[in-house]
């Protein structure tokens, strides 16, 4: 019996008090911006801070590519500090890309082990 009131409880809740966090404006926006050379292309890690106060986090951009002769990845990370409003360049990374390569960059900004912004980018090169 109180399993079956604690079912009921949480549908209740749920209901009455839905999850708007999904609804809400995010406050901070990881951001990948590339843009295609004739050899391959450049990637920038971008951070928009919405909030209305200053920001202290930490940056991770993992950069994965794979062809048919192997596999290469780099990792660029650090602190930053974002003004409200400011939008922060975190870093760039040139890659070379060879018809049908494919890649996957991740762009995470951590506050403490939370992830609190993220950016994820997988597709393939195709000339």
């Amino acid at each position: 019996m109180n399993l079956f009131m604690i079912i009921i409880a949480t549908i209740s809740l749920s209901i009455f008090y839905p999850d708007k966090s999904k609804d809400e404006p995010k406050l901070y926006v990881a951001d990948i911006e590339m843009e295609y050379l004739e050899t391959g292309a450049e990637i920038k890690g971008l951070f928009l801070n919405k909030s209305n106060e200053q920001v202290n986090f930490v940056y991770r951009l993992s950069l994965h590519k794979r062809s048919r002769s192997g596999s290469s990845s780099t990792n660029q990370g650090g602190l930053f500090v974002a003004e409200p409003g400011e939008k922060v360049f975190l870093s760039q990374v040139n890659i070379s890309l060879k018809n049908g390569e494919k890649y996957s960059i991740d762009l995470k900004i951590y506050y403490g082990q939370e992830v609190i912004a993220q950016k994820f980018i997988s597709s393939s090169f195709d000339i």
